[in-house]
């Protein structure tokens, strides 16, 4: 009975809303982001362990909200995103072909929320690349490429999805790169210790 309506109360949401982006502010961004960050780092506001899958459409219900000014809040959903991300992978030794669409699902909206952020940004930017260090995105990366091997792949439609969750990493670091400003780019190399390494991901 609560499976059904809390689907229920989801799809009046998103009927009513979706469509209506306009009726929210940054402000409105803001206060989602937050309960989100607040809802996957909050044990006591789940009656269940959740899993990729259950966080799943409160993120995209989030992003699809993402307002510009709101910005100050991406990193937290980043951090909290992925250390969420860390936690349902302790240990495994192996992860699912579900899992993995989910992945691609969550790295398609932390795309989205890069496109809010102004190319002119660029303390956003610097505290984006040190919190991608901070929160070893790259290593959480690197750890799912291994816990989806080829050895693993026994159909068809794992293996595309495989090759979807790559491509989709890939062009989130690129998009990353993208919106690094020109003069931070052109700056005097700092030493390799202080510069986060974006994976080189061959397909």
């Amino acid at each position: 009975m609560l499976r059904c309506l809390r689907f229920y109360l989801t799809r009046f949401l998103r009927d009513t809303w979706l469509g209506h982006t306009e009726l929210t502010d940054a402000k409105d961004s803001k206060a989602l982001m937050h309960g989100y960050v607040h809802r996957i780092s909050t044990s006591d506001t789940w009656h269940y362990k959740p899993h990729i899958t259950s966080i799943l459409p409160i993120l995209e219900f989030v992003v699809r909200f993402a307002q510009p000014g709101a910005e100050n809040v991406f990193l937290l959903l980043f951090s909290a995103t992925t250390r969420f991300l860390w936690g349902e992978i302790e240990g495994k030794k192996q992860i699912t072909e579900n899992d993995i669409t989910g992945m691609i699902s969550i790295f398609h909206c932390f795309l989205k929320l890069l496109q809010i952020l102004p190319d002119a940004a660029h303390c956003a930017m610097q505290n984006l690349m040190q919190d991608i260090v901070n929160s070893d995105l790259v290593g959480l990366i690197a750890r799912l490429i291994v816990l989806r091997r080829p050895t693993m792949e026994k159909t068809d439609n794992e293996r595309v999805r495989n090759h979807q969750f790559l491509a989709k990493a890939r062009t989130f670091f690129e998009r990353i790169k993208s919106k690094i400003p020109p003069e931070i780019l052109s700056a005097k190399p700092r030493p390799l210790y202080e510069i986060p390494r974006l994976p080189n991901l061959v397909l």
